[in-house]
């Protein structure tokens, strides 16, 4: 049947719908919706536990805020929608944790709600004499901050369940806690409230002196141990609930940072976060025995490339503090002159989300699988009306499928998952026409921005190239070329140098395995014999030079480029580094330009370096010394040279790549990675900022930090786009993702130079197997 597909194949409708994002809801119900085996699938507690378990820590779906004398309201940062009938303009928001937000209503009795925002549930939390003063929150009276007494107070939702990891305990028995200060500070008591016993625990108290708590601060809770700022930030109260302790820890007054503020925890510590002229400072706290705590800067973040100037103008910290932060997704909220921003500390961006009147922000994580039954009769649209969707009747095998309903879940798919796609359209020829559909691809790749890196490749010692594969994407066997040395990838394609071949450069496409000649050509033949062609002997006359490839279509996004026409750019030093040349071969014309020559005294082109491409008309090839680059400018047939200014004082500088649309530059100085940007101007002037400065303690093993020098630690890779550096260290060759700031060992010591290879699979279906076969290669590319 052409149009109408069999019964799904379970374990391939299993894998499509375990890699929607997590993130994206709507998708997981508009599967529901289409038939009852579909929401099956969704609604087995087996999926959901699977599915929680592959995405890690749950979503940020939205944040909750208060605002004056109208209660709180849910700003979404994802396609779930809070229902207007779950809306309680008469409550304040205090704490939203694993799943839960707990609500204060000082009119009401009980005054106390948790609630669950995706299921609707909620429970009342019971008043109790014996702490109901405690309970009596400033603001009780919309005209007078406190009601009638001294207490200052915050409180704190949380898991009651022991050793969870939080990825399914919504629903599950919660506790509240209850930390405050009395007589002006001289006594510090605490509370808990168990839903299970549906009681308060008796009052406990511990004094200190001059102690205020925050009762707007954040709260943070790490294991049974819940942790609350007081007012001036020079010290913290924790609360064991397990053991019913209370005590203090100060804030070292070394530590130099102003105002520190507590926003919650992260790999099991708490972190601070405070704002120091145009810098935000993120400090780790890892409390110990009777409140001793061994602090870190845990990593600098740079705020003049994300705010706009406005929001900078006066770096003070009554003008700009940290007003709340999404634990597992690293998102931290700034409240600036110019309003409230999240900075994404994953992807280093920021998007203004409120108005300046935003004082405190409460992140709503969770997931919605195994809620799906109950979201399934209601979604919105992309304009937030929401409609209803009734899923269809037949109980075994879906009728013909709902095309927007499919679309959108494939649409959803990770762009660096291709085995989910593969698996997808192997099903039936439904599903492969929905996929195969240039529209789609389009709409998929401008979904998912830059494409994913697939893997990377590396030379050998006498042994060609290598694949390293870093998803799910195989490069087959049969495809390695073990002959040639990989020079350089971009924009989809390899190029590939085979010394002693009449055609000495190869450029490949991995997915599909095309491949294109470049033949040799006498007014060049002397730059392209590469050094090391002779392995014995390192450089093969005196020409130093590097090669690059990349995209000729003019103003091209780079997305679904592979397979049209490419530039390959020479650019060499001769004369021991008194002249620079250049030449471009053109894929259309199948010919090289004429050789260009700058004179460039002293100057040495780096062979083993990384170039960088901006636009389709600009390269740039650095220097041996790494102090200066060579712009090679094909359009107009310019070579100029770019020197880095003396006053960096950052050592070594290698060029990484190109990030929005500016040079990227890293140089590594005792236990911290810099980056840099430059932007070239007119006459080889250039525009240089320090974008970012990494801290690579916490990332890197000990044995690959014993010694700092620029020998033992270096840059030797950069994916544009995904912004993962490759560091070649001591202890081997790691990854570090500056979007998750993880980092993830990748291979041994001996790799020098590494070449990420970054393209979409969507569209390459030309090879596919039947709906019959085992759905396991694609376009030259094996999925495993």
């Amino acid at each position: 049947m052409a149009m109408r597909p069999p019964a799904p194949v379970d374990d391939a409708m299993r894998a499509v719908f375990m890699r929607l994002p997590a993130d994206d809801p709507r998708s997981l119900v508009f599967a529901a919706a289409v038939c009852r085996s579909w929401r099956a699938i969704l609604s087995d507690p087996g999926f959901a536990h699977g599915y929680r378990a592959l995405h890690g820590g749950p979503p940020m779906l939205g944040f909750l805020h208060n605002e004056y004398r109208a209660g709180n309201r849910f700003v979404p940062t994802s396609t779930f929608r809070r229902r207007a009938s779950q809306d309680r303009p008469d409550c304040q928001v205090l704490d939203s944790r694993h799943g839960l937000v707990l609500l204060y209503a000082p009119a009401y009795d009980p005054p106390l709600e948790a609630r669950d925002l995706v299921t609707g549930d909620w429970w009342d939390i019971d008043d109790d004499p014996k702490c109901r003063d405690i309970m009596h929150w400033p603001g009780d009276g919309p005209d007078d901050f406190f009601s009638g007494t001294g207490v200052r107070c915050n409180a704190t939702v949380l898991c009651a369940k022991d050793r969870c990891d939080h990825l399914d305990c919504h629903g599950g028995p919660f506790l509240v806690a209850l930390v405050g200060s009395v007589e002006e500070g001289g006594i510090a008591l605490a509370t808990v409230y168990s839903s299970e016993a549906r009681q308060w625990s008796h009052m406990i108290s511990v004094q200190s002196p001059g102690l205020l708590t925050d009762d707007g601060g954040h709260t943070a809770v790490v294991g049974d141990k819940v942790y609350v700022p007081s007012y001036e930030c020079d010290s913290v109260v924790e609360f064991n609930i397990r053991e019913q302790q209370l005590s203090v820890i100060n804030v070292p007054e070394n530590l130099g940072q102003g105002f520190l503020y507590l926003i919650g925890v992260e790999d099991g510590m708490l972190l601070f976060a405070s704002v120091l002229k145009p810098r935000l400072y993120l400090l780790s706290m890892e409390a110990g025995p009777r409140g001793a705590a061994a602090w870190a800067r845990r990593r600098v973040v740079e705020l003049e490339p994300l705010l706009p100037p406005r929001a900078l103008l006066d770096m003070s910290e009554s003008n700009i503090w940290a007003v709340g932060f999404a634990e597992g997704v690293s998102v931290i909220f700034l409240r600036t002159p110019a309003g409230c921003y999240a900075i994404d500390l994953n992807s280093g961006r920021a998007n203004k989300v409120g108005e300046f009147s935003i004082e405190k922000v409460m992140p709503y994580a969770r997931f919605c699988t195994g809620g799906t039954y109950r979201l399934a009769n209601k979604v919105h649209d992309e304009q937030g009306i929401e409609k209803v969707i009734t899923p269809m009747a037949m109980p075994l095998s879906p009728p013909a499928l709902v095309d927007d309903a499919m679309r959108a879940v494939f649409m959803r798919l990770p762009a660096d998952d291709p085995r989910s796609l593969i698996r997808a359209a192997a099903v039936c020829r439904g599903w492969r026409a929905i996929l195969s559909d240039p529209g789609f691809a389009r709409g998929y790749r401008a979904l998912h921005g830059a494409p994913p890196m697939l893997g990377f490749l590396h030379n050998e010692y006498r042994r060609g190239n290598r694949f390293v594969s870093t998803s799910t994407f195989r490069r087959p066997a049969s495809h390695d070329h073990r002959d040639c040395h990989v020079l350089d990838s971009r924009h989809g394609l390899a190029l590939l140098y085979a010394p002693g071949y009449h055609a000495p450069f190869d450029v490949c496409d991995l997915v599909t395995d095309n491949w294109r000649e470049i033949d040799d050509d006498p007014k060049c033949h002397d730059i392209m014999h590469w050094p090391g062609d002779d392995p014995d002997d390192y450089y093969n006359g005196s020409i130093h030079c590097n090669a690059t490839v990349f995209c000729a279509i003019d103003r091209c996004d780079h997305l679904d480029c592979h397979g049209g026409p490419f530039l390959v750019a020479l650019v060499g030093s001769a004369d021991e580094g008194s002249i620079t040349l250049a030449t471009v071969y053109s894929s259309e014309t199948h010919q090289w330009s004429d050789m260009i020559s700058v004179q460039t005294p002293g100057l040495q082109i780096d062979t083993g370096g990384r170039t960088a491409v901006v636009g389709n008309n600009k390269v740039y090839v650095p220097n041996y010394e790494g102090d200066s680059v060579v712009e090679y400018n094909i359009r107009e047939q310019q070579l100029s040279v770019i020197k880095a200014p003396e006053i960096l004082d950052q050592g070594y500088l290698d060029l990484l790549g190109v990030e929005d649309g500016m040079l990227l530059f890293a140089s590594v100085r005792k236990p911290r990675l810099y980056l840099w940007s430059m932007e070239a101007g007119p006459g080889g002037a250039a525009a240089w900022a320090r974008r970012r400065v990494v801290e690579l303690e916490p990332l890197l093993p000990p044995h690959a930090l014993l010694d700092m020098s620029s020998s033992d630690v270096w840059t030797v890779g950069f994916a544009e786009g995904v912004r993962v550096i490759f560091l070649r260290t001591p202890a081997g060759l790691y990854a570090v993702e500056l979007n998750s700031g993880r980092a993830n060992k990748m291979g041994e010591f001996s790799i020098e130079k590494v070449m990420p290879y970054t393209r979409f699979c969507i569209g390459a279906w030309g090879r596919l197997p039947a709906s019959d076969e085992a759905p396991q290669a694609v376009a030259g590319g094996t999925m495993m």
